[in-house]
């Protein structure tokens, strides 16, 4: 089998002195001397960083499976073009940042700094970040030494206070504070720590009260939902019932309670199931058991059926009439026979 051929080459940089930082094409690559293996072949831009020297750079051209060879004999920066400056803090092992740019940690000796204004930023955890100006000269150094202020522990803590509806007015141990609002929680400073006492007003509402307990640096939360002073009497949980009937004009009974006459809307009636009876002379009785819910109309429907057997009843009136027409007929009747 024919073995694969290399992808990739080398470059072998070395540098008088060593010790250089070795870049290539912007990629830090460690310090000279130094062999850096697969590199894609192709140009390549190799730099050397040193400090007390100038910076050095060329290009060289990689072939796969082979290694180019840089060698750098580096320029001194001539003396004295740079200055110092020695950073010392209390306590030490603060972070310090020249012109924006990390350092390192106190105490440290800043090296190789172009002359004239810096600035010198310190930060430790714990404590207040210091700045200042320090003037740098070429060929000396500048000292910077400072002690750094720790930053107190707090000694109070905070109530964030919100209400349903917004606008209260908010009071802490019977002190006014402020009013809370329906874009941010009102937030109560300073408070020493231990139980206290938050209370809300508003024109309209029931006054609100609470204890709270506060803590050193901590937050307490209050929530409140305030009641109106006259609540509204809650609707009565009943519902509405329809009837109609064909033909109309037929007597209706709610749970065999009359009702009056379809067609017929029953108000208030309480919430569940219920009879209704639907009479008429002359059609058989109709009846039907429906459900009533809260604020809901339930229609019913009675489509009525003649009675098999009617039996219609003539009035008194007319029944007497008739019987004085009968007995008027005799008479009559009786008086002919005598005139003959």
């Amino acid at each position: 089998m024919t073995p694969t051929p290399p992808a990739t080459g080398s470059i072998s940089v070395s540098s008088s002195p060593s010790g250089a930082r070795i870049y290539v094409d912007g990629s830090y690559k460690g310090r000279t001397p130094e062999t850096n293996t697969h590199v894609s072949p192709g140009s390549h831009t190799v730099k050397l960083k040193h400090d007390g020297y100038y910076d050095w750079s060329t290009s060289i051209k990689v072939t796969a499976g082979s290694t180019s060879y840089v060698s750098a004999s580096l320029t001194p920066i001539p003396y004295p073009t740079v200055g110092f400056i020695s950073v010392t803090s209390s306590p030490s092992n603060a972070y310090i940042h020249l012109d924006g740019s990390y350092k390192g940690t106190t105490p440290k000796a800043i090296t190789h700094v172009s002359p004239g204004s810096h600035t010198i930023e310190l930060e430790h955890s714990g404590y207040y970040d210091w700045t200042s100006t320090v003037r740098v000269g070429a060929g000396s150094t500048s000292y910077v030494s400072t002690p750094l202020t720790p930053i107190p522990s707090p000694t109070t803590g905070f109530i964030s206070v919100s209400s349903s509806p917004s606008g209260a007015n908010v009071y802490l141990d019977g002190a006014y504070q402020g009013i809370t609002s329906a874009s941010g929680d009102l937030i109560i400073v300073a408070i020493a720590p231990g139980h206290h006492t938050v209370s809300l007003d508003l024109s309209g509402y029931q006054h609100w009260e609470t204890g709270v307990d506060v803590t050193v640096g901590g937050t307490s939360y209050v929530s409140a939902s305030l009641v109106p002073t006259h609540a509204p009497t809650p609707a009565p949980a009943t519902g509405t019932i329809a009837v109609s009937s064909s033909p109309s004009g037929a007597n209706v009974y709610l749970d065999d309670t009359y009702k009056g006459i379809t067609p017929l809307t029953i108000t208030d009636v309480s919430t569940g199931t219920h009879t209704i009876k639907v009479k008429l002379d002359g059609y058989q009785d109709w009846s039907t058991s429906m459900q009533v819910t809260v604020g809901g109309t339930s229609s019913v429907p009675a489509s009525l059926t003649p009675s098999t057997t009617p039996t219609p009843k003539a009035p008194t009136t007319v029944l007497g009439v008739i019987v004085a027409l009968i007995i008027s007929g005799i008479i009559a009747l009786t008086r002919r026979r005598e005139r003959k």
